[in-house]
């Protein structure tokens, strides 16, 4: 019986034939993002220096550190993150959120009492900074704070919406009637779309010709399905209003003024309101005292290796490699900033 032939793992022969890949990507990330542990006393006081003199970023193991060293890292990030004297360490994309630098402060304060919640988060797709969608598992460093009370101004209609209950018909009873409470449909328009109500639903409650001789005063205009450009500012309602995801369907609300704003642009450019009628106080804002947590999401570095790896460097065994190596390390390059919904 002849011997069976003595077959090595196959994967020696993998790490083998992408060890000139592996080499150059340890060696670019350790300069793009220098690795640093509690034991690089040099280094750290390096990256602690603000301004353009320090290191602007590093890479670092969240969760493998100590407290006391994670602590020092993750203010210095965050303190790092809205220097204005050094617009490559501002992330572009949590410039976008209003509220970024309040979150920023606010996530720090959480770190510095130790009471911020840190974790890592793997998702299975990215953009490149090309805006190219990567499929590829990639993992990024999450911290948030504990969920706290805080104090805001909110669109008058947003108010309102809290109101429309979830059942079909018990919708269309509420949006009438706040039509005739704010002697506006418009109102009721705006109120409907930040719950979230379907347009047929919206057609339904106030393209009633009943409803609409009911009311204590005369509408300008009123909905019908019969109007096409009635369901093309519905539309361009929900897109102001709501905050959609990669393939235009609508996931949460967006309680940024600026989408407020664009909504009311588009009523008056349909011809629903006039610039006097967006002074109404029904239209303005109201003190309000919401629910929050503040979130923090820094770059992960398997992100970055799997950006910057080779194109020759491909298959099953790159994502492997790259997920097993920098998995644990996240930079301290901040992605983005919020308080989740607040868009």
């Amino acid at each position: 019986m002849a011997k069976k032939e003595f077959q090595p793992p196959p994967e020696f022969g993998l790490i083998d034939a992408t060890e000139p890949y592996t080499k150059e990507l340890r060696l670019r990330l350790s300069q793009l993002y220098p690795p640093l542990t509690a034991d690089h006393q040099e280094a750290l006081g390096s990256y602690k220096i603000l301004g353009r003199g320090g290191i602007r970023f590093i890479s670092f193991r969240p969760l493998s550190e100590t407290q006391k060293f994670i602590k020092l890292v993750l203010t210095t990030a965050l303190q790092k993150g809205s220097e204005h004297r050094d617009p490559v360490l501002i992330s572009s994309h949590g410039e976008e959120h209003q509220t970024y630098h309040e979150v920023l402060s606010t996530v720090r304060e959480a770190v510095l009492r130790t009471i911020a919640l840190i974790h890592m988060e793997e998702t299975n797709s990215f953009y490149d900074s090309n805006r190219r969608l990567v499929y590829a598992p990639i993992r990024r460093l999450v911290v948030e704070t504990p969920q706290f009370d805080r104090q805001t101004t909110r669109p008058a209609p947003l108010i309102e919406s809290f109101k429309i209950p979830d059942e079909q018909s018990a919708q269309i009873t509420e949006i009438r009637r706040i039509a005739k409470d704010k002697q506006s449909l418009p109102i009721a328009i705006l109120a409907a779309i930040y719950k979230g109500v379907s347009i047929n639903t919206l057609f339904t409650a106030l393209g009633n010709k009943d409803f609409i001789t009911s009311l204590p005063f005369r509408p300008a205009k009123y909905l019908t399905v019969n109007r096409r450009e009635d369901k093309i500012m519905l539309h361009e309602l929900y897109h102001w209003l709501w905050v959609s995801d990669d393939n235009d369907k609508p996931i949460f609300i967006s309680r940024s003024p600026d989408s407020y704003f664009g909504a009311l642009q588009t009523l008056q450019n349909y011809r629903w309101i006039t610039q006097v009628d967006r002074s109404h106080p029904n239209f303005g804002f109201i003190p309000f005292q919401e629910r929050v947590f503040g979130r923090v999401v820094f770059v992960g570095m398997v992100e970055v290796a799997q950006e910057i790896a080779s194109r020759d460097f491909y298959g099953e065994y790159r994502h492997r490699y790259i997920l097993d190596t920098y998995g644990p390390w996240s930079t301290t390059r901040i992605l983005t900033a919020y308080f989740p919904g607040e868009h």
